[in-house]
């Protein structure tokens, strides 16, 4: 019997676990600023700049330079999409504790 309970004793005790899965914050704030970078060049290239008929692109066109302007809404999409994806990241991540 002594060598019954010595195995007993030795065997690691099973605890039940639960798992949380819970989104990778970084992943989502990366694809926010890829997305909203994006987001913000096209709005520069097909904004009303893009939109001026060729006889008035002089009375129409912004006193900035092209690349000012791509690079001013590119970092403005950035910024935007990093906040929107860490809020989005944040809710999931609320929503995955609860549940």
């Amino acid at each position: 019997m002594s060598e019954a309970s010595k195995q007993d004793s030795t065997q690691p005790e099973t605890v039940p676990v639960r798992i949380r899965r819970v989104p990778r914050i970084s992943a989502f704030v990366a694809t926010g600023v890829v997305l909203g970078m994006v987001a913000g060049i096209l709005i520069d290239i097909l904004g009303p700049d893009a939109r001026c008929p060729h006889d008035a692109v002089n009375s129409c066109r912004a006193a900035y330079s092209p690349s000012v302007t791509l690079a001013f809404f590119a970092v403005l999409g950035a910024t935007l999409g990093a906040a929107l994806g860490a809020t989005i990241a944040a809710v999931l991540d609320r929503m995955f504790t609860r549940g």
